[in-house]
C-alpha cells in the first residue's frame, strides 16, 4: 500500500515538473501572455461534474489498492501456510498425548473396577465359606442334640421295657418287628438287663415268633450278647 502511494506521488510530481517546463516555453517563445495563459487556463479548467467524476476515480483506485493490498496480504498467508511442518508436527503430538492420557484413564478405571470385581468375590468366597463353616458346626449340633434326645428317649425306652411285664415288652417289641425295625429291637434287648432280656425272648412261642426269637438272638451274640445262655448260667448257679 504504501509502495503505490509512493508511486502515485511521483507520477503526479513528473507530470506537475513537465506542465512547468512546457509552460515556461510557451511564455518564452511569446505564444502565450497573461492574458492568454488565464484563457488557456479557463479552457481547460474542468467543470464541476469532471471534478467530481475525478474524485470519485481517485476514491475507486484508493479502494481498488485497498482491495490488492488485502489479496496480496491474503496470497502471502496462503503461501506461507496454514502453520509451519514444526507447528502441525507439535499440534498432532499434543493431540496423541491427549489420546495416550485419555487411554490412560480408561485402563486405570477399567483395573480398579476389575479389583473391586475381585475384591467382591474374593469377599463372597468368604462369606460363603464361613457360612458353610456355620452350617456345618449348627449340624452337628442339631446331630449332638439329637443324639442326645435319642440318647435319653432310648434309655427310657429301656427302662419301660425292662419295667413292665415280660410279655408286654413282647407285645411292644413285636410291633417294631411288624414295622421292619429289626435294628432297634436287637438294640434295646442288648442294653436291657440280661435276665429281662432272657425272659422277653421267651414270650416268643409260636413257631414263626420263634424264628423271629432265634433271628434276634443271632443278631445279639454277634454283638457279643447271649441274654438266653447268660440267664441258663445264672440259673444253674443258683440251684
Amino acid at each position: 500500500m504504501r509502495r503505490l502511494w509512493t508511486i502515485t506521488a511521483i507520477f503526479f510530481l513528473v507530470h506537475a515538473l513537465l506542465a512547468g517546463v512546457f509552460c515556461a516555453w510557451l511564455y518564452g517563445t511569446g505564444r502565450v501572455n497573461r492574458e492568454r495563459l488565464v484563457r488557456l487556463v479557463d479552457l481547460f479548467a474542468p467543470t464541476v461534474e469532471e471534478e467530481h467524476q475525478e474524485a470519485k476515480k481517485a476514491a475507486e483506485l484508493v479502494e481498488e489498492a485497498d482491495r490488492h493490498a488485502v489479496t496480496m496480504a491474503r496470497l502471502q498467508a496462503v503461501e506461507a501456510g496454514p502453520t509451519s511442518l514444526t507447528e502441525r508436527m507439535e499440534s498432532d503430538r499434543q493431540v496423541q498425548e491427549r489420546s495416550r492420557a485419555q487411554l490412560q484413564r480408561y485402563r486405570e478405571d477399567v483395573a480398579v473396577f476389575r479389583s473391586q470385581i475381585t475384591g467382591a468375590r474374593q469377599r463372597i468366597v468368604d462369606e460363603r465359606a464361613a457360612f458353610e463353616v456355620e452350617r456345618e458346626a449348627f449340624r452337628q449340633q442339631i446331630d449332638a442334640v439329637q443324639m442326645r434326645q435319642h440318647d435319653e428317649d432310648f434309655a427310657l425306652a429301656v427302662q419301660m421295657y425292662e419295667r413292665v411285664k415280660p410279655s408286654q415288652a413282647k407285645q411292644m417289641l413285636q410291633e417294631l418287628l411288624n414295622k421292619g425295625q429289626t435294628d432297634d429291637v436287637v438294640n434295646y434287648l442288648a442294653a436291657m438287663n440280661l435276665r429281662k432280656a432272657a425272659l422277653v425272648l421267651k414270650q416268643f412261642r409260636s413257631e414263626e415268633e420263634i424264628d423271629q426269637a432265634s433271628h434276634l438272638l443271632e443278631k445279639l451274640r454277634v454283638r457279643g450278647v447271649d441274654p438266653v445262655g447268660s440267664a441258663d448260667g445264672d440259673a444253674e448257679s443258683s440251684s
